[in-house]
Protein backbone atom coordinates (compact mmCIF):
# COMPACT_ATOMS: atom_id res chain seq x y z
CA UNK A 1 0.00 0.00 0.00
CA UNK A 2 2.83 2.40 0.84
CA UNK A 3 4.51 1.73 -2.50
CA UNK A 4 1.24 2.35 -4.37
CA UNK A 5 0.78 5.68 -2.54
CA UNK A 6 4.39 6.61 -3.30
CA UNK A 7 3.88 5.82 -6.99
CA UNK A 8 0.66 7.77 -7.17
CA UNK A 9 2.17 10.73 -5.28
CA UNK A 10 5.24 10.67 -7.51
CA UNK A 11 3.14 10.73 -10.69
CA UNK A 12 0.96 13.57 -9.38
CA UNK A 13 3.99 15.59 -8.27
CA UNK A 14 5.75 14.97 -11.57
CA UNK A 15 2.66 16.04 -13.52
CA UNK A 16 2.29 19.24 -11.49
CA UNK A 17 5.96 20.15 -11.94
CA UNK A 18 5.76 19.56 -15.66
CA UNK A 19 2.59 21.62 -16.04
CA UNK A 20 4.44 24.61 -14.61
CA UNK A 21 7.39 24.06 -16.94
CA UNK A 22 5.76 25.21 -20.16
CA UNK A 23 6.23 23.99 -23.72
CA UNK A 24 6.85 20.40 -24.76
CA UNK A 25 9.79 19.22 -26.76
CA UNK A 26 7.95 18.66 -30.03
CA UNK A 27 9.00 17.44 -33.44
CA UNK A 28 11.47 19.79 -35.06
CA UNK A 29 13.05 20.96 -31.82
CA UNK A 30 16.61 20.28 -30.73
CA UNK A 31 17.38 17.64 -28.12
CA UNK A 32 18.99 19.12 -24.98
CA UNK A 33 22.09 16.90 -24.85
CA UNK A 34 23.43 18.55 -21.67
CA UNK A 35 21.08 16.53 -19.42
CA UNK A 36 22.97 14.53 -16.77
CA UNK A 37 22.58 10.77 -16.40
CA UNK A 38 24.35 7.83 -14.81
CA UNK A 39 24.63 4.62 -16.83
CA UNK A 40 24.22 1.03 -15.65
CA UNK A 41 27.99 0.80 -15.11
CA UNK A 42 27.84 3.71 -12.64
CA UNK A 43 29.49 6.26 -14.94
CA UNK A 44 28.15 9.81 -14.72
CA UNK A 45 27.73 11.39 -18.13
CA UNK A 46 25.36 13.47 -20.22
CA UNK A 47 23.24 12.57 -23.22
CA UNK A 48 25.97 14.17 -25.38
CA UNK A 49 27.18 10.75 -26.55
CA UNK A 50 23.86 10.35 -28.38
CA UNK A 51 24.73 13.19 -30.76
CA UNK A 52 25.59 11.98 -34.25
CA UNK A 53 23.48 8.82 -33.96
CA UNK A 54 19.86 8.01 -34.71
CA UNK A 55 18.31 7.47 -31.30
CA UNK A 56 15.07 6.06 -29.97
CA UNK A 57 14.97 7.62 -26.49
CA UNK A 58 12.48 6.27 -23.96
CA UNK A 59 11.78 8.11 -20.71
CA UNK A 60 10.09 5.92 -18.08
CA UNK A 61 9.88 5.26 -14.35
CA UNK A 62 10.82 1.95 -12.78
CA UNK A 63 8.54 2.67 -9.82
CA UNK A 64 5.42 1.93 -11.87
CA UNK A 65 4.77 -1.72 -12.71
CA UNK A 66 3.03 -0.74 -15.96
CA UNK A 67 6.13 1.10 -17.18
CA UNK A 68 8.38 -1.81 -16.19
CA UNK A 69 6.24 -4.29 -18.09
CA UNK A 70 6.25 -2.18 -21.25
CA UNK A 71 9.96 -1.53 -20.87
CA UNK A 72 10.63 -5.26 -21.03
CA UNK A 73 8.59 -5.40 -24.23
CA UNK A 74 10.53 -2.45 -25.62
CA UNK A 75 13.85 -4.18 -24.90
CA UNK A 76 12.59 -7.30 -26.67
CA UNK A 77 11.58 -5.19 -29.67
CA UNK A 78 15.00 -3.50 -29.71
CA UNK A 79 16.57 -6.93 -30.25
CA UNK A 80 15.06 -6.94 -33.74
CA UNK A 81 17.26 -3.97 -34.65
CA UNK A 82 20.64 -5.35 -33.57
CA UNK A 83 23.26 -4.23 -36.08
CA UNK A 84 21.03 -1.48 -37.47
CA UNK A 85 22.00 2.20 -37.50
CA UNK A 86 19.95 3.12 -34.42
CA UNK A 87 20.64 3.36 -30.70
CA UNK A 88 17.98 2.63 -28.08
CA UNK A 89 18.52 4.76 -24.99
CA UNK A 90 16.28 4.25 -21.99
CA UNK A 91 16.24 6.78 -19.14
CA UNK A 92 14.68 6.06 -15.73
CA UNK A 93 13.40 9.21 -14.01
CA UNK A 94 12.45 7.50 -10.74
CA UNK A 95 13.72 9.42 -7.68
CA UNK A 96 15.21 6.26 -6.16
CA UNK A 97 18.83 5.42 -5.51
CA UNK A 98 21.23 3.89 -7.96
CA UNK A 99 20.99 0.40 -6.45
CA UNK A 100 17.21 0.38 -6.89
CA UNK A 101 17.73 1.53 -10.48
CA UNK A 102 20.03 -1.45 -11.16
CA UNK A 103 17.69 -3.92 -9.47
CA UNK A 104 14.80 -2.80 -11.69
CA UNK A 105 16.57 -3.31 -15.03
CA UNK A 106 15.20 -6.06 -17.29
CA UNK A 107 17.47 -8.56 -19.01
CA UNK A 108 18.92 -6.79 -22.02
CA UNK A 109 19.83 -8.84 -25.06
CA UNK A 110 19.12 -5.98 -27.45
CA UNK A 111 21.08 -2.82 -28.14
CA UNK A 112 19.35 -0.77 -25.45
CA UNK A 113 21.47 1.42 -23.15
CA UNK A 114 20.01 2.11 -19.72
CA UNK A 115 20.56 5.36 -17.88
CA UNK A 116 19.19 7.03 -14.76
CA UNK A 117 18.29 10.72 -14.54
CA UNK A 118 21.01 12.12 -12.30
CA UNK A 119 19.65 15.48 -11.25
CA UNK A 120 15.90 15.11 -11.78
CA UNK A 121 15.68 17.45 -14.76
CA UNK A 122 14.98 15.16 -17.69
CA UNK A 123 11.21 14.84 -17.27
CA UNK A 124 10.85 18.58 -16.64
CA UNK A 125 13.02 19.73 -19.53
CA UNK A 126 11.57 17.22 -22.00
CA UNK A 127 8.10 17.98 -20.59
CA UNK A 128 7.25 14.34 -20.05
CA UNK A 129 3.74 13.97 -18.64
CA UNK A 130 2.80 10.47 -19.76
CA UNK A 131 5.09 7.56 -19.09
CA UNK A 132 6.72 6.11 -20.97
CA UNK A 133 7.40 8.82 -23.57
CA UNK A 134 9.44 7.97 -26.66
CA UNK A 135 11.46 10.36 -28.82
CA UNK A 136 12.92 9.61 -32.27
CA UNK A 137 16.02 11.82 -32.55
CA UNK A 138 18.01 12.41 -35.76
CA UNK A 139 21.81 12.41 -36.01
CA UNK A 140 21.67 16.21 -35.90
CA UNK A 141 19.82 16.11 -32.58
CA UNK A 142 16.42 17.09 -33.96
CA UNK A 143 13.36 15.45 -32.43
CA UNK A 144 11.59 13.88 -35.40
CA UNK A 145 8.77 12.19 -33.46
CA UNK A 146 7.40 12.18 -29.95
CA UNK A 147 5.10 9.41 -28.73
CA UNK A 148 3.50 9.37 -25.31
CA UNK A 149 2.56 6.05 -23.71
CA UNK A 150 4.52 3.48 -25.72
CA UNK A 151 2.16 0.75 -24.52
CA UNK A 152 -0.42 2.05 -27.00
CA UNK A 153 1.79 0.87 -29.84
CA UNK A 154 1.53 -2.71 -30.94
CA UNK A 155 4.73 -4.53 -31.88
CA UNK A 156 4.11 -4.28 -35.61
CA UNK A 157 3.43 -0.53 -35.55
CA UNK A 158 6.53 0.09 -33.44
CA UNK A 159 8.74 -1.98 -35.75
CA UNK A 160 7.43 -0.19 -38.84
CA UNK A 161 8.01 3.23 -37.23
CA UNK A 162 11.58 2.35 -36.22
CA UNK A 163 12.32 0.89 -39.67
CA UNK A 164 11.09 4.09 -41.38
CA UNK A 165 13.13 6.14 -38.90
CA UNK A 166 16.29 4.14 -39.69
CA UNK A 167 15.76 4.41 -43.46
CA UNK A 168 15.00 8.16 -43.40
CA UNK A 169 17.95 10.11 -44.72
CA UNK A 170 19.99 6.97 -45.47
Amino acid sequence: MRIFLFQKSFVILLSVLILFHGGKLYSGEAMPFHLKVVDSAGKETTLENLRGRKVVLVVYTSSMSDCKRHLERFVTLSEDFMGEDVLFSIVDITPLGYEEFLSNLPDNKGNAIFRKDLDGNIARILDVIFLPTTFFISEEGEVLERHESLHLWDSTEFKVSVKKFIEAGS
